[in-house]
């Protein structure tokens, strides 16, 4: 292929000036590594193409597993040179990066046991050895798929031994097949990328990497005993691990791959990713997973400083171990345990709505309210839709809860029936929970708690339901809000 890599270097190389053309030949290797993975941090030294100094450090701030990478640039093919190279150094998680392709020629023999002996000592020695033009045709790979793309990002951060161009577009376009073939349960493909990732990867990345193609193959109905490798995660599922490199990764824009991924993703591993920022790639995973993650209860606040404005759109994103989403002035958690909402303050829970109010919400959120407790500070008063006609959203007067508590009377509790469960959502604190040890997905909690605990505005109620939890059931449908 024409590499437009190696044209620049050549190019920079002509330069008048030592430094700029070094300058210039460090930008040209800066980019191919940027382009085979966004992800990474290029930290430049002083030195080039020094024996014992490194070019560059790799450095990835959205991947706490990953070690700082040293680069060593080398303007020479020559495999001898290369050993010596090797032996003259410490080069473990070293990356060697030769400027210049090797001429398409016959090798002698003598050549080809020079080239054998540098693989096999770049392979001994945890290295790896590959050329400009390799990661550019990584770096091509990545558009053609979510497989490629993870691959060439695993081989900047973990690549090991000799990796030549030719080597580097048949790796890619195998790992490709791959995950095509691990979602439809074909085995040969799959172990075939198998083979490639634990053959050129080291231990982090490959098991990383491994653990998703087994995500993908689990998702397509296929056993996880079944998955061809002889290191099989037998959890069956993706890893907090695995889920953060995903997200590291952070161009991963195939709405079916995530589908993919969220239909066993389960809401601990979610919890256990650590503080995950607002991104677009958690936005994605969360638009497939809103749906299917499990929660017990949710807690809304409204008006704190480090909020967002009300007019900010909103966003998912993992805080003190929960999940959450922030946006329009409010922010919820969500957890499968009610007691894991202990630890958040209400100091700043607004005061309970009045009846009115109550009904309101319900009307524009398409509730039919179960039942509804009310309060004057003294007393309480328990109403339930048994005795209204089967909704207390409908009632047309609610003069009967003055008439019992006062003029004053405020609402302190609502329950609604949401996918089978009850739903019980609190004023006072301002939180959402189920009945007993039943649950419901993460993207209804998010509807039932907003809608019913804050006073959304329409535009903010829209894109809750079309853009955040696009799949929740719709009000009056079979599984959607209703009472029995």
């Amino acid at each position: 292929m024409t590499s437009t890599i190696s044209a620049a270097i050549r190019e920079s190389l002509q330069s008048v000036e030592a430094v700029e053309s070094v300058e210039r030949v460090k930008d040209a290797v800066t980019d191919v590594l940027r382009l085979t993975d966004p992800a990474v941090k290029v930290v430049r030294t002083h030195f080039f193409n020094h024996t014992y100094s490194p070019d560059f450090m790799l450095e990835w701030p959205s991947d706490s597993a990953q070690s700082a990478r040293p680069v060593y640039l080398r303007s020479t093919n020559d495999p001898s040179v290369l050993r010596e190279d090797l032996d003259l150094i410490d080069a473990k998680d070293s990356m060697f990066v030769q400027l210049f392709m090797e001429p398409d020629r016959a090798r002698s023999q003598d050549e080809e046991t020079q080239v054998a002996l540098l693989a096999e000592e770049v392979r001994s020695s945890e290295t790896l050895m590959t050329q400009t033009e390799s990661l550019e045709a990584l770096a091509d790979a990545r558009t053609s798929s979510t497989g490629a793309k993870l691959f060439a990002s695993s081989v900047v951060r973990g690549g090991r031994g000799l990796l030549v161009t030719s080597q580097a577009e048949q790796y890619a376009s195998a790992v490709e097949a791959g995950f095509d073939a691990a979602g439809a349960s074909d085995r040969e493909p799959t172990a075939a990328a198998v083979a490639i990732l634990e053959s050129s990867l080291d231990g982090l990345e490959s098991r990383r990497l491994k653990n998703v193609l087994q995500a993908v193959w689990v998702s397509s109905g296929a056993s996880v005993m079944d998955f061809p490798s002889d290191e099989l995660d037998l959890s069956s599922r993706l890893s907090a691990e695995s889920l953060s490199y995903l997200l590291g990764v952070g161009d991963i824009t195939d709405a079916e791959f995530w589908h993919r991924l969220a239909r066993n993703l389960e809401l601990d591993v979610v919890m256990n990713l650590g503080d995950v920022l607002e991104s677009d790639a958690f936005q994605q995973l969360m638009l497939a997973a809103g749906s299917r993650l499990q929660v017990k209860s949710a807690a809304v606040r409204i008006g704190r400083a480090r909020l967002d404005p009300e007019d900010s759109g909103f966003r998912w994103s993992v805080e003190r171990g929960l999940l959450t989403l922030r946006g329009h002035g409010v922010q919820s958690w969500f957890a499968p345990r009610a007691a894991s909402l202990s630890q958040l303050a209400s100091t700043d829970t607004p005061a309970n709505p009045g009846a009115t109010q109550v009904q309101d919400r319900a009307r524009r959120g398409g509730f039919i309210l179960d039942q509804l407790e009310a309060t004057n500070g003294s007393e309480r008063l328990s109403f339930s839709s048994e005795t209204s006609g089967g909704n207390l959203a409908e009632v047309s007067d609610f003069q009967f809860i003055n008439s019992a508590l006062g003029q004053n009377a405020t609402i302190r509790r609502v329950a609604v029936r949401v996918e089978g469960q009850h739903i019980n959502a609190n004023f006072e604190p301002a939180t959402a929970t189920t009945n007993g040890r039943g649950k419901v997905s993460a993207g209804t909690m998010a509807v039932c708690a907003l809608s019913l605990l804050t006073d959304l505005s329409q535009s903010a109620r829209t894109e809750l339901e079309q853009n955040i939890v696009p799949d929740r059931p719709t009000p009056g449908a079979e599984i959607a809000l209703a009472v029995q």
